[in-house]
């Protein structure tokens, strides 16, 4: 049952930072339906590997997760942490996130060209990867892509 509530909260991110990118700039405001699933007793901790704050994409990004994060308060704690276009320091993020014991990764890649160890990190640990933006390497080992 809780593997089964992040995956639904995971693609349900995932599909609101789409959503959101793609309507920067508009004014309406869209009605969601919230779902009845019942939540677990503790709440889903999900950590967001931002490459770039500064960038003007990425504050955009950074907003609506910060956002969605509000909305889903009740069920989830999101964590976002910016490794400012530094590779070593977003895999020491990775590291720290998975020995908290996230449920969930959300990454910005830096480095799409070389293997990222956050991708072999999340698999040893049997935890939900999302990239968004830009394809990893390896993108068929991450959980799902948003770009």
């Amino acid at each position: 049952m809780k593997k089964s509530l992040i995956w639904i909260l995971v693609l349900i991110m995932a599909s609101t930072m789409a959503v959101g990118f793609s309507l920067v700039g508009c004014k309406e405001e869209a009605a969601e339906e919230a779902t009845e699933e019942e939540a677990p007793a503790g709440k889903f901790k999900i950590g967001v590997l931002a490459a770039n704050f500064d960038d003007k994409w990425m504050s955009y990004m950074h907003q609506a997760i910060e956002d969605y994060a509000a909305e889903i308060s009740d069920i989830a704690d999101v964590t976002m942490v910016d490794a400012a276009n530094e590779p070593d320091a977003q895999i020491q993020q990775a590291e720290d996130f998975i020995a908290q014991g996230v449920d969930a990764l959300v990454l910005i890649p830096l480095n799409t060209i070389e293997d990222n160890p956050i991708v072999d990190a999340c698999i040893d640990a049997d935890i939900p990867l999302v990239s968004v933006n830009r394809k990893l390497k390896r993108q068929e080992l991450a959980t799902v892509y948003v770009g």
